[in-house]
């Protein structure tokens, strides 16, 4: 097979002459993975994602949500986190501590109302200058 003509007909699995043919052609059903055709169904359209649907009854524990909170803060270029307490109870993130800055106490709030399985956030930060 010309070169040209083997690029041509190379298909995701491989080249449809050595027995491979991409999802959708005739005798292999089109994938739902996410991976392979994200969020559309070609033959009925747009399909509902089921992204952040954890099991009945599933509840993320404290420690995590305490751990991704404090690793958040840490990682972020405009939050001290150094004069930071967190704690989670239920859910519930308290902030104690202090900033530098007003900016610095709604970013943190933000970032902890943006980390799966809070429920509320109590921020007791202070802004010392």
């Amino acid at each position: 097979m010309p070169d040209g003509d083997r690029e041509r007909n190379r298909g995701m699995f491989g080249y449809e002459g050595e027995g491979y043919l991409r999802r959708g052609d005739e005798g292999v059903p089109p994938s739902r993975h996410r991976d392979w055709n994200i969020g559309y169904d070609t033959d009925h359209g747009p399909q509902q994602s089921y992204r952040g649907r954890g099991p009945k009854n599933y509840q993320r524990s404290d420690d995590r949500i305490r751990e991704d909170v404090c690793e958040r803060l840490a990682m972020d270029h405009d939050v001290d986190a150094s004069d930071i307490e967190v704690a989670v109870a239920e859910g519930v993130v308290t902030l104690n501590g202090s900033v530098n800055e007003r900016y610095a106490k709604r970013l943190s709030e933000d970032i902890c109302e943006s980390v799966r399985g809070v429920r509320d956030v109590q921020n007791n930060l202070r802004i010392s200058r």
